[in-house]
């Protein structure tokens, strides 16, 4: 209720969750928050352990915490220099590891400032360096729904083969279709779509 008015009139606008991006950090996959509202880009303190990352410490006059839009606090820990690949083009950007967050890394505002990044959530990508480079966007729940090999196969060049593949239970008993992630295919090899009850 506004004052005395009633308010009836409902607006619908769809919420937008593929706000994720998959880049390369030293040879590992990691799912990639692109936040327009976080003014510095941070990483997970337990990822940067695991990809070995090297800390640099924090210097007199560095920030020694930082605050979520919750108001949450995130003690800042160190810096580092990750090299991120995302479709064949190394970035290079310097982060704030950060304890107390559930992303494994988030590209905030210094990111697509300084990269020349654009989002169209209408095409669902986004372009790095003025359109050099085209990534799919993707929901953090992407990973929920892919089917993975049951085990590493080589296939040689030219050649076409049937993979064993083991998906989410939630979907057994129904039909559904499988197709390729599109930041993956035609890199080093294409998959075909298929219709197929699990």
């Amino acid at each position: 209720m506004v004052g005395n008015r009633r308010c009836t009139t409902v607006v619908r606008r769809p919420i937008y969750t593929d706000n994720y991006i998959a880049v390369k950090i030293c040879g590992k996959m990691v799912n990639a928050l692109i936040d327009t509202g976080s003014v510095t880009s941070i990483i997970n303190d337990n990822l940067a352990h695991r990809l070995r990352l090297r800390l640099i410490p924090l210097e007199r006059g560095d920030s020694k915490v930082l605050f979520s839009a919750s108001g949450t606090s995130m003690p800042v820990v160190a810096t580092a220099e990750i090299s991120m690949c995302f479709s064949s083009l190394w970035v290079t950007h310097s982060v704030k590891v950060v304890r107390n967050i559930s992303h494994e890394l988030i590209l905030g505002a210094d990111f697509l400032k300084q990269n020349i990044v654009t989002i169209n959530y209408r095409l669902g990508v986004i372009t790095i360096e003025d359109n050099l480079v085209t990534v799919p966007s993707q929901s953090y729940r992407t990973q929920q729904c892919c089917v993975v090999t049951t085990e590493a196969i080589c296939i040689p060049g030219h050649s076409e083969a049937i993979v064993s593949v083991r998906c989410p239970t939630r979907f057994n008993g129904k039909i559904v279709m499988i197709e390729p992630i599109s930041s993956f295919q035609f890199r080093m090899f294409a998959v075909a779509r298929i219709l197929h009850q699990v």
